[in-house]
Formats: C-alpha cells, sequence, structure tokens
C-alpha cells in the first residue's frame, strides 16, 4: 500500500489524474487471499440491466473507493469521488459517513489534501462492543467544512482514508517513495531496519564505510515489512485471521476541486 499510495499522490500533484483501484492480485488460491482488497463502484448500471460501457466510464471517471472492510461514503454536495474538477459551493462542506462490520477494526480516519493528512480522526469515532456482532456499525458520521481544510479557496484534491494507522515507514534513499518499514521495532526506520542477505552482513557497531548518509541513493533499502500477529484476544485478532498480514484499509478517489471553474491548478510535487 505505502509505495503505492505515494507514487499515485504524486501523479495527483501533478494533475495527472488517475483513478486508484484496490484488487486482491490473486492467480490462484495461494498466493494472495481471495477477494479482498475490492473495489466498490458508484453507478447507476444493474445487475437486471447491466451496461458495460456506463460501468466502465464510471471507473474510468474515479467514481470509485477500495477497501478490504471499512466502507467510505465521503461527498462535498452532490458531489462524491470523481476525476471531474468541480466549483464547491460557498460555505461547502465535506461529508464523511464510515462504516464496517464489528470484526473490522477501524481507529482511523485521514483527510488527505493535496498529499498530506490535513486532518486525522481518532477520538470521534465509535467502536462496536461486540466485534462477532452480525450488524454494521457506523463508526462516524459528520461534517467538516472545506475552509478549515484548503486554505484561501486555492484549488486542491481530498482523498479520505480510513482503519488502522499508516504503519511507520521510511524512504532512505530520498526519492519520494516509502521503501523501508521499522522493522527492528525500535521507533525509528534507519538503516538498522535494512534486511542484508548473508553476503553483505556487516556488524550495526563496525560498519566498514561507516553508517549510511541520510538520502544515500546506493545505500540498502526494504523491506516493509507485514502487519505483526495480533494476540488472540484483542480486537484486531478477528480481522488479521480473515486477512493474515494485512491491515484494516480503505481509500476514496479524489474530489477534485476547481474554485473557480477554469480548470484545475494542481498544486505541484512538494520539494
Amino acid at each position: 500500500l505505502l509505495p503505492y499510495r505515494a507514487y499515485w499522490f504524486y501523479l495527483l500533484d501533478q494533475g495527472i489524474l488517475r483513478a486508484g483501484t484496490a484488487n486482491s492480485d490473486s492467480h490462484g488460491l495461494v498466493d494472495n487471499v481471495l477477494c479482498t482488497p475490492r473495489t466498490l463502484v458508484y453507478t447507476d448500471v444493474t445487475l437486471d440491466a447491466f451496461d458495460e460501457e456506463a460501468f466502465h466510464a464510471a471507473v474510468r471517471a474515479g467514481r470509485m473507493t477500495g477497501t478490504n472492510g471499512p466502507v467510505i461514503e465521503a461527498s462535498i454536495g452532490a458531489r462524491g469521488p470523481s476525476l471531474e474538477p468541480f466549483a464547491p459551493e460557498a460555505g461547502a462542506a465535506l461529508s464523511i459517513r464510515v462504516s464496517a462490520a464489528g470484526w473490522v477494526p477501524v481507529d482511523e480516519i485521514r483527510i488527505v489534501v493535496n498529499g498530506e493528512v490535513a486532518r486525522t480522526l481518532a477520538a470521534e469515532l465509535t467502536h462496536p462492543a461486540d466485534p462477532l456482532a452480525a450488524e454494521v456499525v457506523t463508526r462516524f458520521e459528520g461534517e467538516i467544512a472545506l475552509s478549515e481544510l484548503v486554505p484561501g479557496g486555492e484549488d486542491a484534491w481530498i482523498v479520505v482514508e480510513a482503519g488502522a494507522p499508516l504503519p511507520l515507514s521510511g524512504d532512505l534513499d530520498c526519492d519520494g517513495i516509502p521503501d523501508t518499514s521499522d522493522n527492528t521495532g525500535d521507533g525509528v526506520v534507519d538503516w538498522r531496519d535494512v534486511d542484508r542477505n548473508d553476503d553483505d552482513v556487516v556488524d550495526a557497531l563496525d560498519l566498514e564505510e561507516g553508517e549510511p548518509d541520510a538520502c544515500d541513493p546506493d545505500q540498502e533499502l526494504g523491506p516493509i515489512g507485514h502487519a505483526a500477529r495480533p494476540d488472540r484476544g484483542s480486537a484486531a485478532y478477528a480481522f488479521w485471521a480473515v486477512t493474515p498480514g494485512g491491515y484494516p484499509a480503505a481509500f476514496t478517489n479524489p474530489m477534485v476541486i476547481d474554485w473557480g471553474g477554469d480548470g484545475f491548478d494542481a498544486p505541484g510535487v512538494r520539494r
């Protein structure tokens, strides 16, 4: 998730508007968990009167969310996720509703504006008392004024994410893409987290050439590890049992704001 997320945001920041999708990438019964994650497509097409061209148009337009558990419904006025820029009405707000089955933990909601997390909702969320109850539980429902998220009426794109907090990661070669996670569990991502093979292992206290420089493009990288197996009694265990090595995650496609109605002015790549 983390490298693809960063690259997608990099494209959106340059005004290269492309739809994000979720895919299990399962080609057999044992390589990946079947049917998770999946893409939810917002369309007027029904199974009884399926229109393939209309469905494909909805996909190309980015009227979709991706999820392996949490379900996000987000809109600004009548406009939901889509690659089509629009001008919001004065005083518009971002409406968010997140729901999930009881066994799917939803610890936070992140509102991403132009690639940066502008707001995190955590204390505002509700959690089911019984994770194995049959009912779908609404974890959050509310609105946030656009004026609190987008400064000065500037054009912007907004993506809403929900699920578990993102794993701690780092970009050791500083190319803008996360490449290594906190594999030692010390709360810091650095060269000590790199998984070196037997041919080039060096003592962490006696590096032949010293500690690698920050942003060294030639240093070894990775991996980004899987989520640790939670304790059986924790709220996260049921989800882990369904999706081993995964963590709850959902995202919307962007809502692309063009305040002046004169074409979307992308924010550009951050330096």
